[in-house]
């Protein structure tokens, strides 16, 4: 939601909370208007669960005001003695983020003399304005789907682009600096985690976790593709096994987007650790390296390749749509 959308919404929840107090004769109107201002939050689930919790502090903190001041009468010691039964159950039960509101409405009673039914009501009908008109404010809630699916497209080519940029290094030996572009692209995956996650917040009923383990599964490959490019920057192959690594990642960006399961990839890494764990024991340290770093690169592009082929298994006809 934009600033200018954000600062209408909350003008709006304020005068009409003090306009309507006003209205239906309310003394303290605009104590309407700062409930509704601390009920609106960024989220309609947010700002659901901050109203529940906001009436259940304000209830307990009306029982125990009207409690101790029948039996201590309307002074301050009395006022004293509610905030101490109340104060310890609201921090208890997590009914805090109502501690200000349901203290004003005691100061209220406090400040007006009296218990009577129409008091109590006054404060009752200035809290449930505030807490209604922020609910509706937050009935509008502007879908983020059109930025997580951009977002969705910049990870696929950053994605491929740093596969394809893996197979013209491996393949003609150039020296990479691929490790900027694997910031990069977590940078845009954490991006997208946030927008989803604040997208989701607005769903209330109807929620999938596909677009949240969606690009968990890309942020899991993306720390797999940082560990090659160190691999990669500070190792040297022969030839024969720079080009089986070089068609390896063109194949694999080749059927990034792809929901098949990639199961010849799969079969042929397999094929190829076998094949190398066949090969003589190597005579150098510098050898040995060389394997061992080959291997493990072998086995993270299988473990990258995995997380695919399991999510998709387990959302098999699951899309980012643009709604």
């Amino acid at each position: 939601m934009s600033i200018f959308q954000k600062s209408v919404k909350v003008v709006l929840v304020i005068w009409l909370a003090v306009q309507l107090a006003t209205f239906f004769g309310l003394n303290y109107p605009s104590s309407a208007g700062i409930i509704g201002l601390l009920s609106l939050l960024d989220t309609r689930r947010s700002t659901l669960l901050t109203a529940k919790r906001r009436v259940l502090s304000m209830t307990s903190a009306m029982l125990a005001a009207i409690v101790c001041f029948n039996l201590f009468g309307l002074n301050i010691w009395a006022f004293g003695l509610t905030m101490a039964i109340y104060i310890p159950m609201a921090y208890k039960y997590e009914w805090d983020i109502g501690l200000s509101v349901s203290t004003v409405g005691v100061f209220h009673l406090l400040d007006t003399g009296s218990l009577a039914l129409p008091v109590i009501l006054n404060e009752i009908g200035l809290f449930a304005i505030g807490v209604s008109l922020a609910l509706l404010a937050n009935v509008y809630m502007p879908s983020h789907q059109k930025e997580i699916i951009a977002s969705k497209d910049r990870v696929e080519l950053l994605f491929k682009g740093i596969l394809l940029r893996f197979h013209h290094i491996l393949s003609t030996g150039e020296a990479s600096e691929e490790t900027f572009r694997t910031q990069q692209l977590e940078r845009e995956i954490q991006a997208a985690l946030e927008l989803v996650y604040r997208d989701q917040s607005n769903q209330l009923f109807q929620r999938t976790d596909y677009e949240v383990h969606y690009f968990e599964m890309r942020l899991e490959q993306c720390y797999y593709l940082q560990q090659m490019v160190e691999d990669i920057n500070h190792c040297h192959f022969s030839a024969e096994e720079s080009l089986i690594l070089a068609q390896l990642f063109k194949d694999t960006a080749q059927q990034l987007e792809d929901k098949s399961t990639p199961v010849h990839l799969i079969d042929r890494i397999d094929q190829y650790l076998e094949a190398f764990r066949q090969r003589p024991l190597p005579k150098s340290r510098e050898e040995f390296e060389s394997r061992s770093m080959l291997l493990q690169i072998f086995r993270d592009l299988e473990r990258l390749i995995l997380l695919k082929v399991h999510f998709y298994e387990r959302y098999p006809h699951d899309q980012l749509t643009d709604e």
